[in-house]
């Protein structure tokens, strides 16, 4: 609701923009004038009004659009261990597998007998080898039994074993959801295919909101183009109000996920002190909805499915530290973890990690956002939309105070439109000295022009110009002569100077 209510306040603030025009800036600016197909103005008119109107439209459109609505918690008697798999409850809450899936697993066929895991040290820190001694129950326990090294490993490479077969375990595990009734369709392959959860609508809303409010801004400040990025890191971060791309639950689905949401919010409500059995049969489905914290307590004993290898097998507080390195290590992202506790296992490069295809995504995306805003940014400055360079003054400026005024009250000319009439007694390549009449005294006034375009005046004519009056903190000023180019200069000339006064 809140982003709908932003939306519509943009929108009355632009109706109240044109109203009120501040300053008149608005007017003076031009109103576009498709005739004369005056591109920068068209450009500037259509990102500052139309763009921004279709960016709220979409941030409205995103609101009203209907979306997934999670099954409310069963306040009801708590599930039964082994009435469903823990890694599928793990599912039934974002349609989707993640870390804390494989180690509830893992949990999980460790209770089951079917896998036994046996802790190593060496010098590095503890490293871990999982061997499969029971038959398998389903087909996604199988495939990450089919993962597993034979010889001792890090957790780190260990799951990146498992990360390989991601998505494959991902769809076992939604086809299970399926096959119980729960889902008239794979939830975790729907939701693989449609992850965005119109994250490109939501993206295109902040990129021209972005721009329009730059534009916006440029009328009236010359810093304009922060103001552009703050307005599109906001819309940017507007999430939509429910996910999409999820599958709606059947009836048997819904009374399911709500008896393990229930049982959820107990466990999040639950104020219980001190370490849980992990023998619980209940710890595979805390770990599968991130509410194990009551059994991730620090002084917990390992459990009989944790043992301990090599040629000196750990035993009391050193197989304790073992285990608890293995539950709290950082690639499980258990909630509740202990760096602490985890700080015992052996590591192993980063880049195993399944999180490297996380963050490939994520600079994929990144790097699409900067080069759609680079690509605008050129348009609007090869059609000198915006412009940090400075602006021509026109000529109907205040003219320049006198050499007494700027050494009284030089802060308050400085960088000020200031305009000059008088005679032209000496000439640079790039500066001109002119001499104005104030008739009790002449004011020699220098003109900076960079841009060498008075250079055909000559010496003893009379020169009326405006330009931008530059005062020093020693007192001395000059004036900055700016060129108005019009609308039918180079396009790349206008991108080059840009560039150039934004770097």
């Amino acid at each position: 609701m809140g982003s709908a209510l932003v939306a519509v306040a943009i929108l009355a603030a632009i109706v109240v923009l044109f109203v009120l025009d501040p300053g008149g800036v608005i007017a003076e600016s031009g109103f576009p004038d498709v005739r004369a197909m005056d591109r920068g103005q068209l450009a500037a008119w259509g990102f500052r009004t139309l763009g921004v109107v279709v960016a709220q439209l979409i941030i409205i459109a995103l609101w009203l659009w209907p979306g997934y609505r999670p099954p409310r918690p069963l306040p009801s008697a708590a599930p039964q261990p082994g009435s469903m798999p823990a890694a599928a409850v793990s599912a039934l809450e974002g349609h989707m597998i993640w870390r804390p899936t494989m180690l509830a697993s893992i949990v999980e066929m460790c209770q089951r007998g079917t896998l036994h895991i046996e802790a190593v040290r060496t010098r590095a820190g503890f490293m871990y080898r999982l061997t499969r001694q029971g038959p398998t129950e389903f087909e996604w326990e199988r495939t990450i039994c089919d993962t597993l090294p034979s010889r001792p490993t890090t957790i780190d490479a260990l799951h990146d074993g498992i990360a390989r077969r991601w998505d494959t375990i991902g769809d076992q595990i939604g086809d299970y959801l399926q096959q119980r009734g729960l889902f008239d369709g794979n939830p975790v392959r729907v939701r693989r295919e449609n992850d965005g959860d119109h994250a490109k609508w939501r993206l295109l809303a902040a990129a021209l909101m972005g721009v329009g409010t730059g534009l916006w801004a440029a009328l009236w400040l010359d810093q304009w183009w922060w103001q552009g990025v703050l307005v599109f890191l906001v819309y940017l971060g507007i999430p939509t109000p429910v996910r999409t791309g999820m599958l709606t639950p059947t009836p048997v689905g819904a009374n399911e996920m709500g008896r393990w949401f229930g049982w959820m919010e107990s466990m999040v409500r639950s104020e219980q002190i001190g370490a849980r059995d992990q023998a619980d049969p209940m710890l595979p489905y805390a770990i599968a909805l991130g509410v194990a914290e009551p059994w991730l307590d620090a002084t917990t004993s390992a459990p009989p499915w944790f043992g301990s290898g090599g040629a000196a097998p750990l035993q009391g507080a050193d197989l304790d530290a073992a285990y608890q390195a293995f539950m709290h290590s950082l690639w499980w992202d258990v909630p509740g973890r202990s760096d602490d506790a985890a700080k015992g296992a052996a590591e192993g490069p980063i880049e195993e990690a399944r999180g490297a295809g996380c963050l490939r995504g994520c600079v994929v995306r990144i790097v699409g956002i900067a080069g759609a805003g680079v690509l605008v940014v050129v348009v609007l400055f090869s059609h000198d939309v915006v412009s940090p360079r400075a602006k021509p003054c026109p000529l109907n400026s205040p003219p320049i105070p006198t050499a007494p005024q700027i050494a009284v009250a030089g802060d308050l000319f400085r960088d000020q439109c200031v305009s000059v009439r008088g005679t032209l007694v000496s000439r640079d390549a790039d500066e001109l000295v002119l001499e104005m009449d104030r008739g009790e005294f002449l004011q020699r006034v220098t003109v900076h022009d960079p841009s060498e375009v008075l250079g055909a005046l000559r010496l003893g004519g009379v020169v009326t110009l405006a330009g931008w009056l530059r005062v020093e903190e020693d007192g001395t000023y000059a004036v900055e002569f700016i060129p108005d180019r019009g609308s039918d200069r180079e396009w790349w000339r206008n991108l080059r100077e840009n560039l150039e006064a934004l770097f």
